[in-house]
């Protein structure tokens, strides 16, 4: 099976139909649940190209920083042109080795927006996240739920059975990542954020898929079938993103 790369390509294909298609700006939702203070000291993990990280780093002075780690060059190096380096570092590494990659310090607010279930190791990647927060400090990190881009899991299944990564990516916020945080975390809430995408043309579509971690060029011709036939009659197509926050307290 050939499926979408996890690559810096496919990450920027699926911002852009977000920003073009969906509904809500999705860092509305997020970049007020951080709560930031100017002088904070905050780490992004699996920051991407920064879609959280660039308006962090504005929203802090000279005595804050934000730090970005991610496992990608190429993420980090499209971050480089847009921010101000004084108070921004960018750091290449594994979310499994944060106790190792920022031995001394200790953070005010670290997040991870959509990169937890990656984690080979997420309880320990919780500890760390744990341990490297001040006393007092808080995290945030979200990802997608059961529910999330049902409609076009609808379709996908029309032809084949959905991988077992991608369900256990959907049921990893709920099932594994709440209960661990409430047993490190005495103070826990979660928020659902419902984002509906609202696709004007079969070729939009297919463009999303194409980035999505669906996406299988052997089964493109059945995908490009049954989506044509929801065109015709309908002339768009609405899926959508449905994601936990979870936000926690030291």
């Amino acid at each position: 099976m050939v499926r979408a790369q996890n690559s810096s390509n496919a990450l920027n294909n699926r911002l852009a139909a977000h920003a073009n298609y969906a509904k809500f700006e999705i860092n509305d939702w997020i970049i007020p649940k951080l709560e930031i203070k100017e002088d904070d000291q905050v780490l992004d993990i699996a920051c991407g190209n920064g879609k959280q990280l660039i308006p962090i780093s504005e929203a802090i002075n000279e005595n804050g920083s934000v730090t970005g780690l991610d496992i990608s060059k190429d993420l980090l190096n499209e971050i480089e042109s847009n921010v101000e380096r004084e108070k921004v570092f960018l750091k290449n590494g594994s979310m499994e080795y944060i106790d190792s990659e920022f031995k001394n310090a200790q953070f005010d607010l670290i997040l991870c927006c959509f990169g937890l279930y990656y984690s080979k190791n997420y309880k320990k990647t919780i500890n760390d996240i744990y341990d490297k927060l001040k006393e007092g400090g808080k995290c945030f990190v979200c990802g997608p739920i059961k529910r999330n881009n049902k409609e076009l899991t609808d379709i996908h299944e029309t032809f084949e059975k959905l991988p077992e990564e991608y369900n256990m990516h959907n049921n990893f916020m709920e099932s594994k990542a709440l209960p661990y945080f409430e047993t490190l975390f005495g103070e826990v809430k979660i928020d659902i954020f419902e984002n509906p995408v609202t696709f004007p043309s079969k070729d939009e579509l297919l463009r999303y898929w194409k980035s999505y971690t669906l996406f299988e060029k052997e089964e493109q011709n059945k995908f490009e079938k049954v989506i044509e036939d929801i065109f015709v009659k309908e002339n768009k197509f609405i899926t959508k993103k449905v994601v936990m926050g979870i936000s926690a307290r030291k």
